[in-house]
């Protein structure tokens, strides 16, 4: 939903930005990415780690 569209159906209402998920959304992005600009057959850490329950990768 644009900022435009909650101001029109919410005037007063206070905006809030989660920079964490911005964050988050932005590096799924760009490993999307990567993974189709990637050879065939070869696959990044990230793809080999188990994800936990939140969706980040375990350490490893």
């Amino acid at each position: 939903m644009s900022k435009a569209a909650v101001r029109r159906a919410l005037p007063h209402a206070m905006l809030i930005v989660n920079h964490l998920h911005i964050v988050q959304l932005a590096g799924r992005a760009i490993a999307e990415v990567a993974a189709k600009r990637s050879p065939p057959g070869v696959r990044r850490r990230a793809a080999l780690l188990p994800a936990t329950p939140n969706g980040n990768y375990a350490s490893g």
